[in-house]
């Protein structure tokens, strides 16, 4: 590999991973936050209420029902999703 070739290989990655970082450090939220709750939300709360309709009917489940549906809610609003937020860290069922 000639010398020129390789420092412009260099030039050039340099920039691509600037651009990388750009993107991701300032539109992280249009990208990938905002497409990933509008794709994720909903199957996330399919499958809750899969699970829980194995759940015998009593009070717990209908408050359970609507802390989730509340979460859901909330986590929609929200802009940013922190793990501090997280209720469900690990669930079996």
């Amino acid at each position: 590999m000639k010398k020129g070739c390789f420092i412009k290989s260099i030039i050039i990655l340099t920039i691509l991973v600037a651009a990388v970082l750009y993107v991701v450090q300032n539109k992280f939220d249009d990208f990938i936050l905002k497409p990933g709750k509008k794709f994720l939300l909903p199957v996330i709360k399919n499958d809750f209420n899969k699970k829980i309709e194995q759940i015998n009917p009593s009070p717990e489940r209908d408050s359970l029902i609507v802390l989730l549906n509340n979460y859901f809610v909330s986590l929609k609003k929200n802009k940013n999703i922190n793990k501090n937020d997280w209720i469900i860290k690990k669930i079996s069922f």
